[in-house]
């Protein structure tokens, strides 16, 4: 499935409780545990910014009263179902969003100006303190030419080096800041510091490996650097190692109990390996510290889904919404928990916000035509589908849904070259349809039965 923004150095990110559940005008037996069950597991994060499609009228609709209780039960689960795997595909892409949090760099400090020696050193000092003070003010513009006014008169100053590949870092230009970075450790190798940026650096540009091997330089130097344990247990995770990754965490938080971004880290890492009673309890740990992270909500809200606890889900990815509106993945995520609460269009809703955010995420028309066709909108279900494949031709789950939508429309031609066009991307498509109830309105039609039991 298309994308979303990952953001992985700055602070941590959120989620929510809900109301109670209003009683339902329609009896529905929703196969409360297996559907629900899917739906939470699979949740993800990620969406698309709204389009003003002819189907948005349709998101108000309520559900047909007229179908019997069996027949919506079965419209339901095989609308949930696929939301469960369309969010489990795009589990790649929630990395970005339940990554872990780097530790900001580490910037040499001010320096005493020499009041006797060369008067150039001493100008030198001066230039170097002026771009902390810049840095500082988050002037990295002014930074970078102060710290190269330094270097041009004491090109050996190995803390404006540092400061200088932090700077550029900042800038976005992470070659010249690892270069920099270099430069500094060939003058002086023994900086703790200057391994750690490094480090970050590398990281940056996806040298896990040579992420490492800095970060460990730098906890041979000074083993009590919280920040550098922080950092390499993000590093290890990009790895794999996930219990390389916890014991930094823990040492970091041996050195600092209220380092939120080692809680929120280990909250990542435990909810990973499964074990999500100890990544709730660092997640909440993270937020007594610091209630305005949006990450530790929205994971918050992810394990406790994990858990099937969809009231505490519901509270915490409303908490991050709250902190911050703008976060699509956490409409995203909350549009499928109300889905698994049967809040049809509650979840159209944040599905469309985050289309709003995000016009480019595919999955959330995906997500929003299966919701409509519980509401016996196939039209609008059509529209988003297509939406879908304007997006990303390639989206295998919008072929088949859509063929979907139009065998239940009973207009066999197009069914089945939305199918065909679904087998083609993945032949299991074809198995699937052999089964799918929702074809069985085209199930005579010639070219829907050589399609399918083509072997």
């Amino acid at each position: 499935m298309s994308n979303p923004n990952r953001k992985q150095g700055a602070e941590p990110k959120p989620q929510k409780h809900g109301e109670p559940e209003p009683e339902s005008h329609t009896k529905i037996n929703w196969r409360a545990s297996a559907i629900v069950a899917a739906i939470i597991g699979a949740l993800g994060v990620v969406v698309v910014e709204s389009i003003k499609l002819a189907c948005s009228s349709a998101s108000t609709q309520t559900v047909n009263v007229g179908l019997d209780e069996d027949r919506m039960e079965e419209k339901v689960s095989k609308a949930i179902d696929p939301v469960a795997q369309a969010v489990a595909s795009s589990a790649e892409e929630l990395k970005a969003h339940v990554t872990a949090e780097l530790t900001k760099a580490q910037l040499a400090p001010k320096q005493p100006v020499p009041q006797s020696g060369d008067p150039l050193k001493a100008k030198a000092v001066e230039f170097f303190n002026a771009g902390v003070d810049a840095y500082n003010q988050g002037e990295f513009g002014q930074a970078i030419g102060h710290l190269l006014d330094s270097l041009n008169l004491d090109p050996d100053h190995a803390y404006a080096h540092n400061n200088l590949g932090t700077a550029l870092k900042a800038k976005g230009d992470l070659d010249g800041s690892i270069e920099h970075y270099n430069e500094a450790l060939r003058i002086d190798p023994n900086p703790a510091s200057a391994h750690y940026n490094l480090g970050n650096a590398l990281r940056a540009k996806d040298d896990r490996d040579g992420a490492i091997e800095h970060y460990n330089e730098a906890l041979r130097i000074d083993p009590d650097d919280a920040l550098a344990h922080n950092n390499l247990g993000v590093a290890l995770r990009d790895n794999g190692d996930l219990d390389g990754a916890i014991e930094h965490y823990n040492e970091a938080l041996r050195i600092n109990q209220q380092n939120v971004s080692a809680h929120y880290n280990s909250g990542v890492a435990l909810e990973a390996g499964g074990d999500l009673h100890g990544a709730i309890e660092h997640f909440n740990k993270a937020l007594r510290i610091n209630q305005q992270n949006v990450s530790p909500h929205y994971n918050l809200g992810n394990a406790l889904k994990d858990k099937d606890d969809l009231d505490g889900a519901i509270e915490h990815y409303n908490e991050a919404l709250r902190i911050d509106p703008n976060q699509a993945y956490a409409h995203y995520s909350l549009g499928c928990a109300l889905v698994a609460k049967r809040d049809l269009d509650g979840a159209i809703e944040h599905y469309n916000e985050a289309l709003r955010i995000d016009p480019a995420y595919s999955n959330a028309h995906v997500c929003i035509g299966l919701t409509l066709v519980v509401k016996d909108d196939l039209d609008g279900a059509i529209v988003h589908y297509n939406e879908a494949l304007r997006i990303d031709q390639a989206l295998v789950d919008a072929h088949y849904y859509l063929g979907c939508a139009f065998a239940l429309k009973k207009d066999a031609a197009k069914a089945v070259a939305a199918l065909a066009k679904a087998i083609e991307l993945d032949e299991s498509c074809r198995d699937k349809a052999r089964i799918d109830t929702d074809f069985d309105a085209i199930r005579d039609d010639p070219a829907f039965r050589r399609l399918v039991e083509r072997e």
